[in-house]
């Protein structure tokens, strides 16, 4: 159960940051919030696949 919490605490984590540089690029809200939705999930699927499966289990 921590490692869910862990794994959701990073994608949270990586969500808010990357909407927030894109806010700052003045890339607007909408584009803003896709990019801050699937850029979070190529990076944890692609570098945190031990994370993700102890998130899973």
């Amino acid at each position: 159960m921590v490692a869910f919490w862990k794994f959701t605490a990073l994608r949270v984590g990586l969500m808010a940051a990357i909407f927030i540089a894109c806010l700052y690029r003045r890339l607007g809200i909408v584009y803003s919030a896709v990019a801050a939705a699937a850029i979070p999930w190529c990076i944890t699927y692609l570098f945190f696949r031990s994370w993700r499966d102890a998130a899973a289990a």
